[in-house]
C-alpha cells in the first residue's frame, strides 16, 4: 500500500510537471508567434519606408513628367480656343469668295496637311530645304514663292510640294494656303492634346501601380510591366 501510494504520488507530480511544461511551451510558442508577427510587420514597414524614400527621390521627376504634358495641353487648348473664336467665324465668308480653282487649292492643302500632321513628327524648319522649295516654286513661276515656301515648311508639307504645285497658280495662293494652314495647325493642336494626355495618364498609371501593386497568390512578377513602369517614372532622370 505504501509503494502504491508512493507511485501514485510520483505520477501526480509528473502530471503536474508535464502540465506546467506544456503551459510553458504554449506560452513560449505564443511569444515566438508574436515576435514573428512583429518582425513581419517591421519588415513590411521597412519595405514601405523604402518605397516612400524612393518615391520622395522621384517626386521632382514625376512632377516634371506631369507638368510637361499638362503645359502642352494648356498651350494647345489656348491655340484651339483662339482659332475657334477668331478664325472660324470669318471662314465661311472667306471660302464663299473663292472660285473652283481656289477651292481646290484650299481643299488640297487641308487634305495634305491633315495627313502629315496626324503624328507629331514634323521636322523643324531647315533653311536649306526652304531655299530648295522656294527655288522649285520659282521654277514653276508660282507667285509669292518666298513666303509660300516658309508657310509650307511650317505646315510640314515640305515633302508634298510636287502634289500641291499644280494648285498654286492662283494669285491668292498665299492667302489661301495661310487660311488652310490655320485649320491644319488646329488639327495639330488636337493631336498634341491627345498625345500629351496619354503621356500624363501613363505617368499616373505607372505611379499608381508602383504604390499599390496587386499581390498574386502564385507570386509571379511581370518583368516587362515593371520595367515599363520604372522607365516611365524615371524618364526625366534618364
Amino acid at each position: 500500500n505504501d509503494m502504491s501510494a508512493k507511485i501514485q504520488a510520483e505520477n501526480e507530480e509528473l502530471q503536474t510537471a508535464n502540465a506546467r511544461l506544456e503551459q510553458r511551451v504554449a506560452e513560449r510558442t505564443a511569444e515566438l508567434s508574436d515576435a514573428l508577427e512583429e518582425q513581419k510587420l517591421l519588415q513590411d514597414r521597412l519595405i514601405e519606408s523604402g518605397k516612400l524614400t524612393a518615391l520622395g527621390e522621384l517626386s521632382a521627376g514625376i512632377a516634371h513628367e506631369l507638368n510637361t504634358p499638362l503645359g502642352a495641353i494648356i498651350s494647345a487648348n489656348r491655340t484651339l480656343t483662339g482659332y475657334f473664336d477668331e478664325k472660324v467665324p470669318a471662314l465661311y465668308d472667306f471660302l464663299s469668295c473663292l472660285d473652283s480653282a481656289e477651292h481646290s487649292l484650299y481643299n488640297t492643302t487641308i487634305r495634305l496637311g491633315f495627313e502629315d500632321n496626324r503624328k507629331l513628327n514634323t521636322a523643324l524648319p531647315d533653311r536649306k530645304i526652304a531655299r530648295g522649295i522656294q527655288q522649285q516654286l520659282e521654277n514653276e513661276q508660282i507667285p509669292e514663292s518666298s513666303k509660300l515656301a516658309a508657310v509650307l515648311m511650317d505646315l510640314g508639307l515640305s515633302n508634298r510640294i510636287t502634289e500641291i504645285i499644280p494648285f498654286l497658280v492662283t494669285k491668292k495662293n498665299l492667302e489661301i494656303v495661310s487660311a488652310a494652314g490655320e485649320t491644319i495647325i488646329a488639327r495639330r493642336m488636337a493631336e498634341i492634346i491627345n498625345e500629351s494626355s496619354q503621356k500624363a495618364v501613363g505617368v499616373v498609371s505607372a505611379l499608381r501601380s508602383y504604390l499599390s501593386q496587386e499581390k498574386s497568390e502564385e507570386n509571379v512578377v511581370d518583368i516587362s510591366a515593371d520595367i515599363s513602369r520604372v522607365l516611365t517614372l524615371m524618364h526625366n532622370m534618364l
